[in-house]
Parts: structure tokens; C-alpha cells; sequence
């Protein structure tokens, strides 16, 4: 019998202390969690799969992990519409046009040669144009000995569309032969080595 008293003292007591503690997160503005760490588990599967659900209606995108804003059907000023990122997509063909059979034609010519397709006038020299506009600018295929040193950088014009003097000048600068090439008109692959190296 007196170990039964026991028994029941202590759940008793453990009881009382339960509840004060639970009475005193309560006066402090706490949440009592009896078992934290398996609520926060449940918190974070209710997250996750609220989450998936929002991904499937196209609410949310995987790459901010947040939901995207809900709206209630009106336009409302308050709330900025936000746009879908655009994904990026793959160039296809990488080469097309009038690149495209430059290239042939510098690969036949040039067999021994190493030919580079979209090349942006920043990796040409040691150190980028002062002006970022002609940095941006590229060139449609770029040549280099077998030493794979530069000897010409090319663009083939189409129609109407002319070159930016500026990129012939930082060319120049930095010895490199340019040609333009008409689309049209391309020379023969047995006529580009000595357009490449003519004096």
C-alpha cells in the first residue's frame, strides 16, 4: 500500500509541475511543447507538403522556395503582379546561316587550324576593353594557328548589317586581323588562308 502512495505521489507532483511550467510559458507568451522535437518535424512535413502543393498549381518555383503570392482574383496595386523567370534555353543549332558555313569553309581551308564560334571581344585580350559596350560585343568565329595563338577574328555580314567600327579599331589594337565576309559571297576554303595571313 505504501508503495502504491508513492506512486501515485509522484505522478502527482510530476502533474503539478507540468502544468505550472506549462502556466508559466503561457504568462510569458511561450508555446509549451510537451515533445519539441516531434512537432517540429510535423511542422516541417506540413511545409514541405504544402510546398509540393503549391508547385503543382504553379504557385511556387523550385529555385526561391517560397510560394508565390496568392491573389484573390482582382488586380489589386498593392501586391506587384511578379513574372515567371524565364528559363534558359539551349542554342540550337549553335552555329546557323552564314556562321555556319564560314565555319565549313575555315575547317576546310584550315585543316590544321583551331576555330572558336561566339567569342566575346573581352577574352581576346589580357585585360577587357575600357568601354563594358565593346567588351560585350563578339565575333563570329575567331582563328588560331595550330599554337593556338589568335590570327583572325571573322564576322559574317548579313543583308544591310554592317560591323561596329569600334570592334575593327580594338582589333586592331590588339593585332589581330578582321575580316567581314558576306554571306553571300564567301571565298572558296582554298582562298581563306591567304585572306587569314595576306600582308
Amino acid at each position: 500500500m505504501s508503495w502504491f502512495g508513492l506512486v501515485v505521489g509522484v505522478a502527482i507532483l510530476a502533474g503539478v509541475v507540468v502544468l505550472w511550467y506549462k502556466l508559466h510559458k503561457n504568462m510569458r507568451g511561450e508555446t509549451f511543447e510537451l515533445f519539441p522535437a516531434r512537432s517540429r518535424e510535423k511542422e516541417k512535413g506540413e511545409s514541405l507538403e504544402a510546398f509540393v502543393a503549391a508547385y503543382r498549381r504553379g504557385e511556387a518555383s523550385p529555385a526561391s522556395g517560397t510560394p508565390a503570392p496568392q491573389t484573390n482574383g482582382t488586380d489589386n496595386p498593392a501586391i506587384p503582379a511578379v513574372a515567371p523567370a524565364a528559363l534558359p534555353v539551349k542554342r540550337e543549332p549553335f552555329l546557323a546561316g552564314g556562321a555556319k558555313l564560314a565555319y565549313y569553309v575555315c575547317k576546310a581551308g584550315l585543316r590544321d587550324h583551331h576555330l572558336f564560334a561566339h567569342v566575346r571581344l573581352a577574352s581576346l585580350g589580357t585585360s577587357p576593353p575600357d568601354d563594358p559596350a565593346i567588351a560585350q560585343m563578339e565575333v563570329d568565329l575567331v582563328v588560331c594557328n595550330p599554337e593556338m595563338s589568335i590570327v583572325a577574328a571573322i564576322d559574317v555580314l548579313t543583308g544591310t548589317a554592317g560591323a561596329a567600327p569600334e570592334k575593327a579599331d580594338y582589333l586592331r589594337t590588339l593585332g589581330i586581323r578582321y575580316l567581314r565576309l558576306n554571306a553571300n559571297a564567301l571565298p572558296k576554303p582554298a582562298e581563306i588562308q591567304a585572306l587569314i595571313y595576306r600582308m
